[in-house]
């Protein structure tokens, strides 16, 4: 039978190739077809054009020319490209296709093997080639010609004087030529320049590729032109026509008509003189002999021409004495061509008839009417002498029949890639455009020069319109030209002067792709020896389509990914679409980084602005950075970090930002600046008498003067802003000169109002038209429109103050008249340097949270915040209002550059265009549009740092991290290690001691339960009592377990059902649980404080370094060699006892070395500086800390080869001269040794071939014998082994020859031996060509990972600086050091990834494994397999693990990745039955719960995918996800065994019947049941429930409305990202989305999100519980029908997971990747929040520590609200409480250092249990009120949003205050506090909260709190299944609220207990009060007596 197919299909080939043939020998047609990668609309691509432009060639040519565009949207094949290869496609038609740059995958090149059968005369033809022949289906490859066609520049960006063309109008006017024709025919334009460039392709093609028959009898050869004329011997004569024709072409040789002709001159004779006219003709000057003499000496023969131009034979007589030479051509063949001047018509035919010309009738006259024009290289002379030359379509070869020569290819042939659009000419160096410019009409004395470079053909109009524009502004211009090559080339050469200074201020560039295409890192350096800004201008021609995709993007995704990508990975900034809204917002931007050039450092005006949300004194600073010390130097460190007062304070040894600047010149002055101390109650005290600056400046008094003047203030403490405004008033009250006020400043509404009008008027009429009406229409109709007098509406409101700090000067304070109102702008100022924060948006204020008002767009900004921006822009000097105003300066003030001064503001994430923003329509640049944006920012957060880049035009300088160290275990958790490493040892040696491995599990559950790790395994411990319960109630049956059973289970029990260790049920936990836990500990890295902006602390750069070498592996490594006696690297070797207190012999539980002997080594390795250690030195190292090796010296060697390896790479043996004598020994050692079971040798040949040869081996190292290599390069030539062994010798040599091994000494080996085709030195001044095979035999160069950390300090500092002073920042990749140590030194300009790789193999292999983790968990956990699992990711996270969540994601759909040829990743398919994969896809192997083996078939997973961060710039992946879901949506039933359910399926089948309940017509139904993917609206970039979480005044369990108001918080989600994005939906919503994303939402039964980075946890930030925590919260509400669940006792979050996907490229089989969000939350605080060194390294920091402690608690509320109370458990926030509220040393420390600080944690705390989510005891309680509250009394209140802005909590302490035992003074001074910020009086103890907060947190009521759980643990009783879940058995563990474990409380007593600690905790009398202590008291009586009776 297979042998019947074959023959058939046989058959069938050779029938289509007999038919194609016979087709082919009828057709006389040349097939051509061409498939590339331009669009089809694209002006510069003459593969495209040729297609339009084939119509016009020669009759001679018979050609059908096809072109294909090979991609889709995505960056796949096109259909388009699939179908025509396809083999009933038109392929096999054809005699020749081009394959330009396209990849080809399998599928394609299977199909073109099938062609190339079916038509053995197919030319298969690929040019710049990416992948090796594979199969040889090519038939060329590289072809030179045609990529120099498809590459070849262009010139059409000179303008044109028409008057200059007047004569040749009208000649061809005459001719009968329409205006259009001599536009596009004669002058020239690109459409004529395309026709003539395709002409030559398609030439080339035939003449190459075409069959013979088909081509017959055409001539593809150059048209060979001479000319005749005459000399003078005089270069500079006027009249030499051989001069003029070789000086033009010359310039003509330089562009691709050369390809036509080739030409040469020979003169019949020299005028006696240059300066004189040659007509009449006389003096016998010019003869026939004088010319055969010439012709003979150039070696010419008229029979080698096609055309012989005679030129200047106007005389008779003449023209008779050459008849001769006319004959001679004639007879040759060659084509005659007069080129003569005649006064008219008359004279031409008189002159032909007389000398016989006519004789020659193919012959032709060109000739112009009258003038007396030079024919030298006057321009005018030569454009039209050439004119006529060129334009000769009826003559020699069919190459140039029929072609028109524009004239701008040679009027604008460059001579240089410099040019002025006016000039006419180019420019070689920039003195000569110059000498020309500044004697021109456009140059503007004393101004700098701009430039603008790009790519002329394309973008010459936009470049001459740009031009003109900066010169309109008075700036001067120098314009770069170029297409494939141009002036980008050689930016150095053209733009730097004699001394290495830049001519020009700032670049403009509108050169697509990478500034040096060829050597990306040569365009880098080019720029940075330039060293000014490069602004990207997205010129608008050559778009790719726009998509519904690009809905929100100023430019389309296609199009910016090519146009603008490469620009950023090259350093460049703003990246502005070019459009007639924003040519003069370019403009603009240049010029102002011009001026920051031009202006001297004393001069200039900078604003620092840093991030100050929620407003108040709590949170100031920016992400893991420490602002203060930043600034301020490290003077006070010693006293903060002590947090004592009496510590004196010292010279700074690290001086500040501050004080940098003013070294540098810049004017920052602290004379004026006040001592600041904090009194009684927060009353500041001034003291201005303090001379000595370190007093001065310094981190504690600069948080204190930004308490007093640098906060934003929230409209819940109008207090506050009335002190800061006042504290202005009394100093200049009290004799202070208003210039010397150091704070805020005021503006007057009045001044505002005229701003605004003047922004949004339209410049027809006065005003500036940048701000388009409609953002003003938001605006007002937001927050009102304020006046400039009279009160402000709704003071003391949440949302007061028209939204911002507006103030009422009642009093004519400020003297500009009674009931002025002025917009208050915090500030701290030093000279011509201030400090402010980032104005608050107001995100938590009610119309931010309102989800029922606010759903359909983001908020706008206040109008604080856009007066505050306008004011920065405008300067004080652009006051207008009417009096006095409220700036106070000796001259005006304007911002010259504003520095965002940390991660991250708001200004970037104000609503609007996603990406190429527009001038006028969007906040960002209304907002800030010219003034340079300078942006430190956190290098670990690349995603948003983008952002900031593409909406904020912002230049990024990214600072260090903190140091990342390794965490090393403490206390309890050193016990517990110890332990399981004693227990392990004693197993392992097979003990059977039941008394002391009991007492080993003793050791360790207790150690469990004390660091109250039982709630990090809520489901586990559950778990166990459910056992337990069984077997202690009913007779072991699990299934007749109650609620009642399972409470009465104590924890003491659980304990001793561990230690008995009953079914190995410890062991299990051992294995599964607590080992991989205390690992996951130790793994993690600890952030160490915070960073200090421009150094780095070197107390912990032994720690970090190590961190970053155990996430490459070194632990595994010393694992392997010097800890081969355990399994992981113990913390320190400690004694314990048994539980009976003997001791536990050392040998059993510990080891040879501990963590300290690593970190003595990784000391002696960073000793070594920027010396590089000699493997010598490393075994005299190693031998010193490892004392205790008994092996033997070949053993011991072998163990320190490995770590030499690890440290050194391949390059460590080349210095191991003790060893390895030789070169010859070093390449023989690599070839003996084996690294992860790969010879070294190897691998180092096939990377090195990789790199340097596969493409072209040189012929050194080549061979044709196949035997003798190994690897092929893609021309099929071999690489001989045996010669590239020897360069492997020498290179080691050289090596050695240069020195000590090195970065420097090993590329400079590798690039004589290895780049060089000769083998000789080069030039390695610039190493970056070997970056990568440097990195790889020096082991990524971790030894100097040291080095490079301690250089970030200068690095940031000098990149600030270099900013400021408008110079360019040197780009890096992005990300965590620890993952990606490239990124170091920081202090460079991120860019991006390239999303279109991912997910990567890597990602997939760990993805894999991560969906398998979290099948295997749930099933252990519930029995079966999740249904639907719900997933939140972060664009971060996406750029960090290269799409690992979404690869899982395919994993669970049973989907698999593809990739091409090249990587690019393509989608993903369904794996179905008869794959080969299908088993592995769908089978588990795993242990059950029980310890069991099992093999269970798994089924396909349903999805939900929420993002944040993916839509902008990597939405490919949400479409590629949709795809997916789609494509296993469509699977019939046969795809699957029946085993292998598909969940997405039978999702859809019901969601089509709930949407059509819905009210959806069966299709729309249909379309949308598929939909799985959700995020926010487009232009939105806010979520708000974090702050409606955090606001949590209305959150009361007791509280009627508390069920809604908990709803509010999911509601707000679902408004938010309810917004659908699939292809068919891009970024809709409605209310059958809404539906969908409940009903999917409702359906989950567990959820996952990716941590991928070392920096950031899931509790140091708000963002993974405002997102993840809030979708989890949001399943729990809804069932699987979608319907909102109103028994709050049936809400259950699904099961929660948090993968950790941090080091996937080292990620090992087995290694516990998913945990479950219990696990992962509780990791991160053992690891962090609750170390001892991670508070050490706060304490170092001081303020900002502080911050971070505070940050951390306030999201351990968060977590506690999103989750019900569920993932942060009872003995959590105890620990919490002893650590933070009940350390008086901690209190002490945070009272002195921050005391808002400790007032947030403790009002937190406070309100943990106020709502419900810590059952605090009393003597907690009375700790933390008593701490909060004498803060408040000693420091003043903090105001932040949970303690000023939160009524309820006025209400709570009123109530308490009887128990604290305060004196009535102390209780009124707390009052009198409260009162001064807030203006609220003390509330009644009985009183009832508003339902406003009062302070912008109100009727989106914040009301999210426990509830009960059903004791039954059943379905309701009306039967609802209640949707998603913890598994089928209906237990939710955890739940907040639960009794005490030991005895079961009814419900009824329940609540009237609670009655009774309401009560207790505010002792007001009511009846039902009363009633319920009564009813307590009985009952306890009750239960008192039953127990006596049972004698209990």
């Amino acid at each position: 039978m297979v042998n019947k197919k074959i023959w058939m299909f046989s058959l069938l080939l050779i029938l289509t190739f007999v038919f194609f043939q016979t087709a082919a020998a009828s057709n006389e047609a040349v097939n051509i077809t061409y498939i590339g990668f331009n669009q089809a609309d694209s002006i510069s691509a003459i593969e495209v054009l040729s297609e339009k432009y084939v119509k016009n060639l020669p009759p001679t040519y018979n050609v059908n020319y096809n072109y294909i565009y090979a991609y889709d949207d995505s960056w796949g094949p096109s259909q388009e490209l699939l179908d025509f290869v396809s083999f009933s496609g038109d392929i096999v038609h054809q005699d020749i296709v081009v394959f330009d740059m396209i990849f080809v995958n399998d599928v394609i090149s299977d199909e073109l093997k099938t062609a190339k059968v079916a038509n053995p005369n197919l030319k298969l033809i690929q040019i710049q080639a990416n992948e090796q022949n594979v199969g040889d289906i090519f038939d060329v490859q590289e072809d030179s010609e045609l990529i120099y066609f498809v590459t070849v520049p262009y010139y059409h960006f000179t303008p044109f004087d028409p008057k200059d063309w007047e004569g040749w109008i009208e000649y061809y006017k005459g001719e009968g030529l329409s205006d259009e024709e001599i536009e596009e025919e004669i002058i020239g334009s690109e459409k004529v320049e395309g026709r003539d460039l395709s002409h030559l392709m398609i030439s080339h093609l035939l003449k190459t590729y075409a069959p013979a028959d088909k081509i017959s009898g055409m001539n593809f050869d150059r048209t060979k032109i001479l000319y005749v004329g005459y000399d003078i011997g005089e270069q500079g004569s006027r009249y030499s026509g051989i001069f003029g024709f070789n000086f033009q072409k010359q310039n003509l040789e330089k562009t691709f008509y050369s390809r036509y002709f080739e030409m040469e001159s020979v003169s019949y004779g020299s005028t006696p003189d240059g300066t004189v006219f040659i007509y009449p003709l006389t003096g016998g000057w010019y003869s026939v002999s004088n010319l055969r003499t010439n012709m003979s000496s150039q070696n010419i023969s008229f029979e080698e021409y096609d055309i012989v131009i005679f030129d200047g034979f106007f005389d008779n007589n003449m023209l008779l004495d050459f008849k001769p030479i006319f004959d001679e051509v004639d007879t040759a063949g060659a084509k005659i061509v007069f080129y003569n001047r005649y006064k008219n018509e008359t004279q031409k035919e008189t002159t032909f008839s007389k000398t016989g010309l006519d004789n020659y009738p193919d012959s032709a006259v060109l000739y112009d009417f009258g003038g007396n024009l030079p024919l030298n290289t006057n321009p005018t002379a030569i454009k039209n002498m050439f004119r006529a030359y060129l334009q000769l379509n009826k003559y020699g070869t069919d190459l140039t029949k029929d072609m028109r020569v524009p004239v701008n290819a040679y009027l604008t042939i460059p001579s240089g890639n410099i040019f002025h659009p006016a000039a006419g000419q180019y420019f070689k160096t920039m003195d000569e455009y110059m000498a020309w410019h500044q004697y021109s009409v456009y140059y503007h004395p004393g101004k700098p020069y701009i430039g603008i470079f790009g790519f002329s053909s394309v973008y010459g109009p936009q470049m001459k319109e740009l031009t003109k524009i900066l010169e309109d502004k008075g700036y001067n211009v120098v314009v770069g030209g170029g297409d494939a090559v141009g002036v980008y080339d050689d930016m150095t050469g053209s733009f730097l002067d004699a001394n290495d200074d830049c001519y020009v201020t700032c670049l403009i560039s509108m050169k697509n792709w990478a500034m040096n295409y060829g050597n990306q890192q040569e365009g880098v350096y080019q720029l940075e020896q330039l060293n000014v800004p490069v602004i990207k201008v997205i010129g608008s021609q050559g778009w790719g389509a726009t998509t519904g995709y690009d809905a929100n993007s100023g430019i389309p995704a296609s199009t910016f990914t090519w146009m603008a990508a490469s620009s950023n990975v090259d350093g460049m900034i703003d990246f502005i679409g070019y459009n007639d809204e924003n040519k003069e917002w370019i403009a603009d931007r240049a010029i102002a980084w011009a001026e920051l050039n031009n202006t001297t450092n004393a001069d200039k005006k900078i604003v620092f602005m840093y991030y100050n949300y929620p407003p108040g004194k709590e949170e100031i600073g920016a992400n893991y950075l420490n602002v203060m010390r930043s600034f301020a130097g490290d003077g006070a460190k010693a006293r903060v970090t002590a947090g004592n007062s009496t510590v004196p304070i010292t010279e700074p040894v690290y001086q500040g930002i501050l004080r940098e600047l003013r070294t540098d010149g810049y004017d920052v002055r602290t004379g004026k600046l006040p001592f600041v101390t904090i009194g009684k109650g927060g009353e500041y005290q001034f003291d201005y008498t303090v001379s000595d600056e370190k007093l001065i400046l310094n981190e504690e008094n600069l948080i204190n003067l930004i308490y007093a003047q640098g906060i934003n203030v929230g409209g819940y403490a109008p207090g506050v802003l009335d002190k800061m405004v006042q504290q202005r008033v009394d100093f200049i009250a009290s004799g202070g000169d208003p210039d010397d006020w150091w704070g805020c400043e005021l503006i007057p509404v009045s001044d505002y109002l005229e701003w605004l009008e003047h922004e949004t008027t339209p410049i027809s009429e006065g005003g500036n038209g940048t701000m388009d009406p409609k953002l003003y229409d938001s605006l007002v109709k937001t927050w009102g429109t304020p006046t400039a007098f009279g009160s402000i509406p709704g003071n003391n409101a949440s949302d007061a103050a028209w939204g911002g700090m507006i103030w009422n000067d009642k009093d004519n304070k400020i003297g500009g008249g009674a009931d002025r109102n002025y917009i208050v702008v915090p500030m701290v100022k030093f000279g011509g340097v201030r400090m402010m924060p980032e104005p608050n948006r107001a995100l938590a204020s009610d119309k931010a949270l309102d989800s029922a008002t606010y759903h359909s767009g983001d908020l706008p900004p206040t109008h604080q915040y856009v007066a505050t921006y306008f004011w920065l822009n405008r300067g004080t000097g652009d006051s207008t209002g009417a009096g006095t105003t409220g700036f106070y300066n000796d001259e005006d003030w304007k911002a010259d550059a504003v520095v965002h001064f940390g991660t991250h503001g708001t200004q970037e994430w104000l609503p609007g265009t996603s990406v190429g923003l527009y001038r006028t329509h969007d906040w960002g640049p209304v907002l800030l549009p010219e003034i340079p944006n300078i942006y430190p920012y956190i290098v670990a957060n690349v995603g948003e740092g983008l952002t900031a880049e593409y909406r904020g035009n912002a230049v990024i300088i990214s600072h260090l991290t903190p140091p990342m160290v390794k965490t090393r275990l403490y206390d309890n958790i050193i016990d517990m290690e110890t332990a399981i490493r004693g227990y392990q040892k004693q197993v392992s040696s097979g003990m059977t001691d039941t008394a002391i491995l009991g007492a080993y599990r003793q050791i360790i559950i207790e150690d469990v339960y004390a660091l109250g790790w039982n709630d990090a395994f809520p489901e586990q411990f559950s778990a166990y009592k459910k056992e337990i319960a069984a077997e202690k109630y009913r007779g072991g049956n699990i299934s007749k377990v109650t609620a009642a059973d399972i409470k009465s289970v104590t924890d003491k029990d659980v304990s001793d059902y561990l230690v008995a260790n009953k079914d190995g049920v410890f062991d299990l936990f051992l294995e599964n649980q607590l080992h991989n836990f205390v690992e996951s500990i130790k793994e993690n890295s600890l952030s160490y404080g915070t960073h200090t902006y421009g150094t780095f602390n070197t107390e912990q750069l032994s720690p970090m370094v190590w961190n970053m070498w155990s996430r490459q592996g070194f632990d595994d490594v010393l694992l392997d060699t010097y800890f081969d006696d355990v399994t992981s690297i113990p913390t320190t070797n400690k004694g314990l006892t048994y539980p009976n207190g003997t001791a536990i012999p050392s040998d059993d539980i510990n080891s040879k070395y501990t963590e300290d002997d690593v970190l003595e080594l990784v000391e002696k390795m960073m000793a070594y500086g920027t010396t590089t250690p000699t493997a010598d030195q490393i075994r005299a190292d190693l031998k010193t800390v490892f004392d205790k090796e008994t092996g033997t010296a070949d053993e011991i060697k072998a163990k320190e080869d490995k770590i030499i390896y690890f440290l050194l790479g391949p390059a460590g043996y080349i210095s191991d001269t003790a060893n390895y004598a030789t070169a010859e020994d070093v390449v023989t050692a690599w070839e003996n040794t084996y690294v992860d079971n790969h010879n070294m040798y190897t691998l180092l040949k096939g990377e090195l071939f990789e790199f340097y040869f596969y493409f072209s081996v040189p012929d050194r190292l080549a061979t044709d014998d196949s035997n003798k290599g190994t690897y092929q390069d893609t021309n099929g030539v071999y690489l001989n082994d045996v010669e590239m062994r020897k360069a492997m010798v020498q290179f080691v040599t050289d090596v050695r020859d240069n020195g000590t091994v090195s970065y420097e000494t090993v590329e400079k080996a590798l690039s004589k031996n290895f780049m060089s085709a000769d083998g000789k030195t080069i030039d390695v001044g610039r190493p970056w060509n070997n970056d990568r095979m440097t990195y790889m035999m020096l082991a990524n160069n971790r030894i100097d990972y040291g080095n490079a950390l301690e250089s970030c300090g200068d690095s940031e500092m000098n990149a600030l600086k270099n900013a400021l002073s408008a110079g360019y920042i040197a780009p890096s990749s992005g990300n965590d050091p620890v993952l990606n140590p490239n990124v170091l030194p920081t202090g460079r300009n991120f860019y991006g990834i390239d999303p279109s790789t991912y997910s990567t193999p890597a990602a997939w292999r760990v993805g894999q494994a991560m969906g398998e983790q979290l099948l295997i968990d749930y099933y252990q956990k519930y029995g079966e397999f999740p249904k639907t699992v719900s997933f939140m990711r972060f664009g971060v996270d996406f750029i960090q693990d290269e799409g690992t969540l979404e690869a899982c994601l395919f994993y669970l759909l049973g989907c698999e990745p593809t990739w091409n040829a090249q990587g690019v990743f393509t989608g993903a398919k369904p794996v179905v039955v008869g794959d080969s994969n299908y088993d592995q896809m769908f089978k588990l192997t795993f242990k059950d719960g029980k310890g069991n083996t099992i093999t269970v078939d798994r089924s396909r997973v349903d999805v939900v995918y929420n993002s944040a961060g993916m839509r902008d710039g990597y939405g490919s992946m949400l479409r590629y996800i949709d795809r997916a879901v789609k494509d296993v949506a469509k699977l019939d039933d046969s795809a699957d065994r029946p085993t292998v359910k598909n969940n997405v399926k039978i999702n859809v089948e019901d969601l089509i019947k709930i949407l059509e309940k819905a009210g959806l017509s069966r299709a729309e139904a249909e379309k949308l049941a598929t939909a799985r993917v959700f995020a926010q609206e487009l232009g939105n970039y806010e979520i708000g429930t974090g702050n409606l979480v955090s606001a949590s005044g209305n959150l009361d369990p007791k509280s009627p409305t508390y069920q809604d108001d908990l709803k509010s918080i999911t509601d707000l989600y679902l408004a938010k990202m309810g917004y659908l994005y699939t292809e068919d939906n891009w970024g809709e919503s409605s209310e059958a989305i809404t539906k969908l994303l409940q009903t999917l939402l409702g359906r989950t039964d567990a959820s996952i999100f990716a941590s991928a980075g070392n920096l950031y946890d899931s509790v140091d930030n708000d963002d993974v519980y405002q997102y993840f925590g809030i979708m989890n919260m949001a399943s729990s509400m809804y069932d699987k029908d979608g319907n909102y669940i109103k028994d709050m006792k049936q809400w259950k979050v699904p099961q929660e997971y948090i993968a950790d996907t941090s080091n996937i490229h080292n990620y090992k089989d087995g290694d516990k990747i998913v945990y479950t969000a219990t696990e992962y939350i509780e990791k991160d605080i053992s690891s962090r929040l609750l170390n001892p060194e991670w508070i050490k390294g706060q304490k170092e920091a001081g303020y900002s520590g502080a911050m971070m402690m505070a940050e951390y608690i306030e999201n351990l509320y968060g977590w506690s609200v999103a989750s019900n109370g569920e993932l942060i458990g009872q003995s959590t926030w105890d620990r919490v409480f002893e650590a933070f509220a009940n350390d008086p040393e901690m209190v002490e420390w945070m009272s002195t250092t921050s005391p808002y600080a400790l007032q947030s944690v403790t009002a937190r705390m406070i309100e943990a249990s106020r709502t419900g989510y810590w059952d605090a005891n009393n003597e907690q309680m009375q700790q933390l009120m008593e701490t909060y509250v004498k803060d408040v009394i000693e420091h003043g209140v903090a105001c932040c949003h949970h303690s000023c802005g939160n009524p309820s909590l006025d209400k709570f302490i009123a109530g308490q205050m009887s128990v604290l035992g305060l004196t009535p003074d102390e209780e009124k001074a707390y009052w009198d506090a409260v009162k001064e910020a807030t203006e609220r009086d003390k509330p009644s103890a009985n009183s009832q909260p508003s339902t406003s907060s009062g302070g912008g947190f109100g009727t989106a009521a914040v009301s999210s709190g426990p509830s009960e759980s059903s004791d039954s643990g059943e379905t309701p009783s009306d039967g609802t299944d209640v949707g998603g879940g913890y598994g089928t058995d209906g237990t939710t563990p955890g739940t907040p609220g639960a009794p005490v474990s030991g005895y079961e409380m009814t419900t009824s007593i329940q609540n009237a207990a609670n009655s009774v600690r309401d009560f207790m905790a505010n002792p007001t009398f009511s009846s039902s009060s009363i009633f319920a202590i009564a009813i307590v008291v009985i009952i306890i009586g009750a239960m008192f007596y039953g127990y006596r009776k049972k004698n209990i």
